[in-house]
């Protein structure tokens, strides 16, 4: 696994991979290799790296590159994503759940292409249905349930024109003013 240096959302993990070793070169750097058989453009150092096991890791599972997602649909609560595979046509495309991906970018690309996000998959994937603005989500409570007034309630409570209720914001301000 490799340490991410720069994490653009703090849910974001902090190690990528796994890769393989593939040499150590002369000045103590590694030289990795993907599960795609690929070497990774950049050698790091050991301390970037973080070993996850010792044993030889056989992959029995096949691995496809994607070219594109083309469609989505919703089939038991779970999302299903056509896939176009690269090098293959469109015969060859199959429904994938998410879970098929080992990297969420794809995914993340299409909802951003299609500008449409469900609620669900706004959170999971960090994702706003504005295209040209940043892809932080703010959360905003738009009913108010507890017990405590918010600030706009109390203001207006201020103004009434009840006594006692003048009266006691009196008290409280008198109190807050004097010093001990």
């Amino acid at each position: 696994m490799v340490k991410v240096n720069i994490k653009t959302n703090k849910l974001d993990p902090n190690y990528e991979g796994p890769y393989k070793v593939k040499r150590i070169t002369q000045g103590g750097s590694y030289v990795l290799e993907d599960e795609m058989g690929e070497l990774l453009s950049k050698n790091y150092p050991p301390s970037a790296l973080k070993l996850i096991s010792q044993d030889e890791v056989i992959s029995t599972d096949k691995f496809y590159q994607v070219e594109a997602i083309l469609a989505h649909k919703k089939l038991k609560g779970k999302y299903l994503y056509k896939c176009r595979w690269k090098g293959y046509d469109k015969s060859d495309d199959t429904w994938e759940p998410a879970s098929n991906f080992t990297d969420p970018k794809f995914i993340t690309e299409y909802w951003q292409r299609v500008g449409i996000v469900p609620e669900d998959i706004k959170y999971r994937y960090d994702l706003q249905n504005n295209k040209g603005k940043s892809n932080n989500v703010k959360l905003i409570n738009t009913s108010h349930t507890g017990k405590r007034k918010t600030r706009t309630d109390l203001n207006e409570n201020s103004h009434s024109s009840t006594t006692s209720s003048n009266k006691v914001n009196g008290n409280i301000n008198s109190k807050r003013s004097r010093r001990y």
